[in-house]
């Protein structure tokens, strides 16, 4: 549709890599820790990709903050610089690179992608989006009747947290029993709770005393499959394209026109070098609630996600799917075992934890940039994952938005930055690199690689997975997976 969508030729095409690239480049280089763009022989060293001190990536750019500008005075109107270790591959003149790289293992970004950039083009206009999935669709009542002819905007799934980190979960069938269970305990009609009530019958009736009720309880907890005073960090939820979208445009709005509040305290800033005022006035924009928006085509995997799958998402990303040649480099010689293609909108400051996958992924960016913090699978005893029976297994328990400087001096550091580094001792030890994504950037992450995902605005991105490699399950193992 013309009136739409404006016809794409080559000329469009390479105008949008233009606007979207124009500043691309001053990422990645002149840090001091960085003197070169990584190095991208034929095939990839052995030390490749280069790696860096995780805490030290994570105090030059703390991940709540997604101001891309350089903070330094004599870099004004320049991007930041990061902790490249990864290449950047053109698809028209390096293809053969990515090839062995792929087949090396090794993460990789691949851009100048056409076919990417025919998905590009189009996911970039409102009103593709908005007919691509602003389904209407007639309003039923039980017996499937259409009631008065109304109509209603097709749902999909999508996830609700109250601030802008997303922690993964999911419940094993005892661990939801477990989780019903106390959450009917939480309340009763007088205002008290279950558990109150069962120490006053049992209290009453002589049959225990109050300690050793407590104990009893305590014990029964220790049992349990799911950990005790364990809560869902978000809510699952359905909504249309249309509400996710104004949402994430008054996020994006947010993160440019600072409050009252904002103004005041980047005032007191001027006066004040103490950086607690910076994180105090960025924390302004995350503590808000946050949407993230799903999409899922099921494909081979049959119908996988109901009424609510996406199938046109095959046809949208012919690069993505099993039957085109031009999906050679992302599914490699394992199409057969695709799993689908999972898009997730994200909003500005969207964070989704550390955590690995147990499959070969290809991420494609349609829009919108993120930062993405890659660790090896070597570091898995360093991250301090949750447990296997843990509702977010595979997942760092730690927040990495909010890391204390490294252990220096026991005598001038803080009661917090104590006591975080008597919990988690390795974490100072443990290495990353980072990229940031631009619209029509791919980047391929093999199995069991550890990344942190950051929205730094309002982006579109969609995966899929094929297959499975072995050489770093023994790493993993070595964490109790």
């Amino acid at each position: 549709d013309e009136l739409i969508l404006p016809p794409i030729t080559e000329k469009v095409i390479e105008e949008r890599k233009e606007r979207i690239y124009q500043n691309l480049h001053t990422y990645g280089s002149g840090h001091p820790s960085i003197d070169d763009e990584p190095q991208c022989p034929p095939t990839p060293s052995p030390d490749y990709p280069q790696e860096w001190n995780l805490m030290d990536v994570l105090h030059n750019w703390n991940p709540d903050d997604v101001d891309t500008a350089s903070t330094s005075n004599n870099k004004e109107n320049r991007r930041r610089s990061i902790y490249r270790g990864i290449c950047i591959f053109d698809y028209e003149s390096e293809y053969d690179k990515a090839l062995a790289y792929r087949a090396a293992e090794k993460p990789f970004v691949i851009r100048n992608d056409p076919y990417v950039y025919w998905t590009t083009e189009r996911w970039n206009h409102e009103g593709y989006m908005r007919k691509l999935l602003s389904l209407d669709q007639p309003q039923q009542n039980n017996g499937g009747v259409n009631i008065n002819d109304k109509k209603k905007e097709k749902e999909y799934r999508a996830e609700y947290s109250e601030n802008n980190h997303f922690m993964y979960w999911m419940l094993q069938r005892d661990q939801k029993k477990v989780y019903k269970q106390r959450k009917k305990n939480t309340s009763t009609k007088d205002g008290g709770t279950n558990t109150q009530k069962r120490q006053k019958e049992s209290i009453g009736r002589g049959a225990i005393t109050a300690n050793r009720f407590m104990q009893k309880l305590q014990n029964e907890q220790k049992k349990e499959p799911l950990p005790a005073g364990w809560e869902a960090p978000t809510k699952m939820i359905h909504m249309n394209f249309d509400n996710w979208y104004r949402r994430a445009k008054e996020q994006d709005l947010r993160k440019q026109t600072p409050t009252r509040h904002d103004q005041k305290q980047q005032q007191e800033q001027s006066n004040n070098t103490n950086a607690d005022v910076t994180n105090a006035t960025k924390s302004q924009q995350q503590d808000v609630p946050h949407w993230y928006f799903r999409l899922i085509g099921c494909g081979a995997m049959g119908k996988c996600d109901g009424d609510r799958s996406t199938e046109s998402l095959f046809s949208e990303m012919d690069f993505f799917h099993p039957q085109r040649p031009q999906s050679d480099l992302y599914l490699g010689s394992e199409k057969d075992k695709q799993g689908g293609i999972h898009c997730r909108f994200g909003m500005s400051g969207v964070i989704s934890e550390a955590h690995y996958d147990g499959s070969r992924n290809m991420i494609a960016l349609l829009s919108g940039e993120r930062r993405y913090i890659l660790s090896h699978p070597n570091q898995c005893q360093n991250l301090y994952l949750y447990p296997k029976s843990h509702p977010s297994s595979r997942h760092s328990e730690i927040d990495w938005s909010n890391v204390p400087n490294k252990k220096g001096n026991a005598s001038t550091a803080s009661a917090e930055e104590a006591s975080f580094h008597e919990r988690f001792p390795k974490f100072a030890n443990a290495t990353a690199n980072e990229i940031v994504l631009q619209a029509g950037d791919v980047l391929y992450l093999p199995t069991n690689w550890f990344h942190y995902i950051v929205s730094l605005n309002m982006n579109y991105q969609c995966n899929t997975r094929s297959g499975t490699s072995f050489e770093n399950d023994y790493l993993i193992q070595q964490c109790g997976f």
